[in-house]
């Protein structure tokens, strides 16, 4: 079996390097994970009017063993522009699979860095 032929998002043509941006920043969750829809980010205050790449790792708190401690994984939502947050459920039939943070979960603990590569606003 084979790869596809990639889908080039954001070709870097020498006239679009001049627009793309690339930010770095620590974000905090809050008391409050917003469920199924995510957290938003307004990406304007990043200085981007859109996202082409985003990668996100948490950042801490690393190790241990409760749901606080590096427990998550955090993934950016291209289509509605929140960072969604998920984690391996191991309570029920369907052990091992990632499923999203409940609604209202605390994640005020973790802070994750968030790599964006996108158009400058």
């Amino acid at each position: 079996m084979a790869l596809s032929t990639p889908t080039f998002i954001q070709p870097l043509a020498a006239d679009h390097t001049r627009d793309a941006k690339i930010v770095v920043v620590d974000i905090t969750f809050d008391s409050s994970y917003a469920g199924a829809a995510g957290e938003a980010l307004n990406i304007a205050q990043l200085g981007l009017s859109e996202v082409y790449y985003a990668s996100i790792t948490q950042k801490a708190p690393l190790g241990g063993t409760s749901n606080t401690n590096g427990q998550y994984v955090f993934q950016w939502d291209y289509t509605n522009k929140t960072i969604r947050a998920y984690y391996v459920d191991n309570n029920n039939a369907s052990d091992g699979t990632l499923i999203e943070v409940p609604d209202t979960t605390d994640l005020s603990l973790n802070t994750v860095r968030a790599f964006f590569y996108g158009l400058s606003s």
